[in-house]
């Protein structure tokens, strides 16, 4: 029996793009596609379900069914339909991945795990099922079978020979390997590319058409989610008198903050149910100069609208932690820390890196904060992880539970999204292994309630990057909050980010470059609760008091940067005397 996952866990499914052709166009499916040409499922829903029950036995009609219920996440109904026609035909079109897929998502936990072993040791298996089983073993922590699939996962993943809709997931899963070097790395995101974008791009005049910059940003994360609050300060701040901002918004959710993005940009444009064909011939009439792609390959980005070139100046920026593998993406914005010199080797934009960091966020967590540390009141230390589960691995637990035998004492506590019960038994056994006892840590999943997420995190006193793969706004949120956080430093841009936030405030006595050194600068901060102390106050100040908390100068910088890509690409200068 599926349990129900938390919502912060649940994704768009990856097969909504392989859906196949309606089976015929009879009044009853004509009035389902009406409803979901308004996205409207909760209309269509019972018309899908009356459907399947008239579909006397037909697999390509009941088939159809649990297609548009597992794509639209009713899991329930989508997985017993699915299973009525693998019992006919294991092997109907997408059946195999359709059940897999909806056992992961929709919290059919043994269903999954079991289904996931078995595909992987198929010799029949193609390669969508196999990348989509290994995804399946990454999400309920089977480490030691998906690190025995991880050859042939690269070899698929460098010939690019698997299907687009699993790019998202499977490029962040490589990204968040241990052991995968940068030009491994680089060759599946070409090679994902190459196999994306082959359209035919717009005819854009490339000419200075306007006395202001048209600046265009495409994101589906204008809402309360991690790259909007960083972007917000950013679209706020833009200096009116040389731009002109436009915002076009694939957001899967509107809400409060949705609101002060339509507010603040000039022009706010949704695109959530455009083509990408669509989309783009809105972004060549809109007339943007310079579109600045916010998601890379991660949910609900419209990445793929790039392929079209609308803008004669195309970016990536912030919400991607490597490359676009594409060509007609010309620049990537950074700096010197997180994309050290020798690092453009592995991009195929060219890199503009700002002089004072490449993140600027100031709507923090400044009113939750306490005045001193958790541990003295406790009398002992907690250290703590706020990273995604994923960002999470057997090396760095070692690395955790070797800090925990060095603090007498001390607990951890991690809080990850995707950390239920069945993967929290995983972490905890783990521990066990390397002689950590199980009631020395906490875990939690994903907090609806803001205030009890931030009742949790006050209770650290320590914070533990995770690695390779750094937290972006946990490392912010936790220095916010006055907690030091130890980072172990790498050579790609993914674990560099906390390297580079530390260095551009000016607190560097966290940054390890050695696991060695990760774990004596952990331990070091433990046994100095008065330094902890301190730390609760100079922190947060570090952080208001540099470019990454004040808006005005590191929009001036971000501006900068486009203007020199404008000029570099385009080979005219722009008449703003004053930039």
């Amino acid at each position: 029996m599926a349990k129900k996952r938390a919502k912060s866990v649940t994704k768009k499914s990856p097969l909504r793009s392989a859906q196949v052709a309606t089976p015929g166009r009879d009044p009853r499916v004509q009035k389902i596609l009406n409803c979901l040409d308004q996205n409207n499922w909760a209309a269509a829903k019972p018309l899908v379900l009356t459907l399947a029950d008239q579909a006397q036995g037909k697999i390509e009609v009941l088939y159809q069914c649990g297609a548009w219920c597992c794509d639209y996440e009713s899991f329930v109904e989508g997985v017993a339909l699915m299973e009525q026609v693998y019992a006919v035909n294991p092997d109907y079109m997408l059946t195999r991945e359709y059940l897999l897929n909806s056992y992961r998502m929709g919290g059919f936990d043994e269903h999954a795990i079991r289904t996931a072993k078995e595909a992987v040791q198929r010799t029949d298996i193609n390669n969508d099922e196999f990348m989509l089983a290994c995804l399946t073993l990454s999400t309920y922590c089977e480490w030691d079978l998906l690190y025995a699939q991880q050859e042939k996962m690269i070899e698929i993943a460098v010939a690019g020979a698997y299907n687009t809709r699993y790019y998202n997931a499977l490029l962040l899963h490589f990204l968040e390997q241990p052991d995968i070097d940068q030009a491994t790395l680089f060759k599946i995101h070409q090679a994902a590319a190459d196999q994306w974008s082959t359209v035919m791009p717009l005819i854009t005049p490339y000419a200075q058409r306007h006395k202001k910059m048209r600046i265009g940003y495409i994101s589906g994360d204008f809402y309360q989610h991690a790259v909007g609050l960083f972007m917000l300060d950013i679209i706020a701040h833009h200096r009116r008198e040389f731009v002109e901002v436009y915002c076009f918004a694939n957001n899967k959710l509107n809400d409060s903050t949705t609101e002060y993005f339509q507010k603040y940009a000039d022009h706010y444009i949704d695109i959530k149910h455009d083509s990408d064909l669509v989309a783009a011939n809105k972004i060549q009439k809109a007339e943007i100069d310079l579109l600045v792609d916010l998601g890379g390959f991660t949910d609900f980005s419209r990445l793929s609208v790039l392929r079209y070139k609308p803008a004669p100046v195309q970016v990536s920026y912030l919400g991607y932690p490597s490359t676009t593998g594409m060509e007609v993406v010309d620049y990537r914005i950074t700096d010197d820390i997180a994309d050290p010199e020798g690092a453009d080797q592995f991009y195929t934009e060219k890199l503009l890196r700002l002089p004072d960091g490449f993140l600027c966020r100031t709507r923090m967590s400044a009113p939750y904060r306490l005045d001193e540390p958790a541990t003295v009141k406790n009398g002992f230390i907690t250290f703590g992880s706020l990273n995604h589960l994923r960002k999470i691995n057997p090396p760095l637990i070692k690395l955790w539970a070797e800090i925990l035998s060095k603090v007498e004492g001390s607990r951890f506590i991690i809080k990850a999204r995707g950390l239920d019960a069945i993967q929290q038994q995983v972490v905890r056994d783990l521990f066990a292994s390397h002689g950590i006892d199980g009631d020395r840590i906490e875990m939690y999943a994903f907090m609806e309630d803001p205030k009890q997420h931030i009742d949790m995190v006050n209770r650290i006193d320590i914070a533990l990057d995770s690695f390779p793969y750094h937290g972006t706004t946990t490392t912010c949120e936790t220095l916010d909050m006055g907690i030091p956080i130890v980072t172990l430093a790498g050579k790609s841009h993914v674990q560099r980010v906390s390297y580079s936030i530390l260095k551009h405030i000016g607190f560097e006595p966290c940054i390890a470059f050695t696991e060695e050194e990760y774990i004596e600068k952990a331990v070091n901060l433990a046994l100095n609760p008065q330094g902890l102390t301190l730390l609760r106050k100079v922190l947060p100040m570090l952080l208001m008091n540099t470019s990454m908390g004040q808006p005005e100068p590191f929009v001036a910088n971000l501006e900068q940067a486009y203007l020199l890509a404008w000029q570099d690409k385009m080979g005219s200068a722009w008449d703003f005397s004053k930039f």
